[in-house]
């Protein structure tokens, strides 16, 4: 396994909501497994959200069907990287901001996690690109992302240990200070 894959911590959803606009799941671990708030959580390695309420023994997730999170995201191929939101309409589709016009985009291309996240590592998939079209009076494209994660049947996920996070966070505060 790799240092990655040993440091997921499995858990069983025992609430889940996508047809709201702030989406949450219940998961049945917490604060005495080892759950701690701004960690990454995954299915399939597919990302599904990122906790935030830790009790005890269950925790909260803010589930990427959340009109309150946004997700740095890259498009695979080209690597040109942007701002992932969902607009609260459909539990399958997400939109992918900031990708200049000159980039080259083509329906089915992966999204996948950039490297300016701290909370999950580069490279995790999270969709398709679905369709694409220009924004009206800027020089971005709209992207729409077909999200991996099916959230109308989600059962498991794997929260990510966030060993080297704070690591990360203590030299870019004393680069940036």
């Amino acid at each position: 396994t790799t240092p990655f894959e040993r440091n997921l911590v499995f858990a069983k959803i025992v609430k889940n909501t996508w047809n709201k606009k702030q989406n949450f799941l219940i998961i049945n671990k917490g604060e005495l497994d080892g759950i701690d708030t701004q960690m990454g959580v995954i299915n399939n390695n597919n990302i599904v959200g990122i906790t935030s309420t830790v009790h005890d023994n269950f925790t909260a997730i803010i589930s990427l069907l959340n009109t309150d999170l946004m997700i740095s995201a890259k498009i695979k191929k080209s690597g040109h990287y942007g701002s992932l939101t969902w607009s609260g309409t459909h539990y399958n589709t997400m939109e992918l901001h900031d990708i200049p016009k000159h980039a080259n985009v083509q329906k089915g291309d992966t999204i996948v996690t950039s490297s300016y996240s701290h909370i999950f590592p580069e490279g995790l998939n999270i969709g398709v690109i679905s369709k694409y079209e220009n924004e009206k009076n800027t020089n971005f494209l709209k992207i729409y992302v077909n999200l991996f994660v099916d959230f109308t049947k989600i059962n498991h996920v794997y929260l990510i240990n966030p060993e080297f996070q704070k690591e990360r966070q203590i030299i870019e505060k004393t680069l940036l200070n």
